[in-house]
């Protein structure tokens, strides 16, 4: 596991340029939106956090076929499969590794866009928790659409087609208004997410190598 992180890490590194980059988009896009939307504060709050969230979930999906890539032309996913090793903790290092460099930052700034939408303080902090949340659960996302890119030849319509399901029960328990079932339902989401993942992400990439 630990060999799989520092090489996750090793890879992550050398694109941070390409991660600094999508940061900087999703916050220039939400000034624009603010910008375009006016200064009516009540409009801003509404939209806000649907906004926020909506901007992080297309740039980062924009990363699956990109998620893989160097394991892909290096033949390392090919070198796992045949010599047997643990798919599983290369998975979940992908989805740590890909938290930590792409999502993290995005949590950081969340407060500050926030601001920008002028929403109340006394929900900044659940909204934090709950795009927290919400973060870990599309890095789980982005490695297996970027698996089932490679299984079906890269048709990045039909991946994410078929990755849609994963994000229902998220979508309804992020936007309830009660934390106890807005949580319910995120927990769940996340809680059959990561073995769809983990099992599902493992069984492509064997067939991806088979298929070859």
């Amino acid at each position: 596991m630990t060999g799989f992180l520092f090489r996750e890490i090793a890879i992550a590194w050398q694109k941070i340029d390409d991660f600094l980059m999508d940061q900087t988009v999703i916050i220039l896009a939400c000034l624009v939106v603010v910008l375009a939307i006016g200064s009516e504060a009540s409009i801003l709050q509404r939209v806000g956090f649907g906004i926020v969230m909506a901007l992080f979930y297309i740039v980062s999906i924009l990363q699956a076929p990109r998620a893989m890539e160097v394991d892909y032309r290096e033949n390392f996913i090919e070198d796992l499969v045949i010599y047997d090793a643990p798919v599983y903790f290369y998975l979940v290092s992908k989805i740590l590794v890909f938290w930590l460099f792409f999502a993290a930052p995005s949590v950081i700034a969340f407060p500050i866009l926030m601001i920008f939408f002028h929403l109340p303080e006394h929900v900044t902090g659940e909204m934090v928790l709950r795009f927290f949340a919400f973060t870990f659960h599309i890095s789980m996302v982005v490695v297996f659409v970027s698996c089932l890119m490679l299984a079906i030849r890269k048709n990045q319509l039909l991946s994410l087609a078929l990755a849609l399901p994963l994000y229902v029960p998220f979508l309804i328990g992020i936007n309830a208004h009660e934390p106890f079932i807005a949580w319910t339902f995120m927990g769940i989401a996340i809680c059959l997410t990561l073995p769809v993942v983990l099992i599902g992400g493992q069984k492509l990439l064997r067939a991806q190598v088979q298929d070859v």
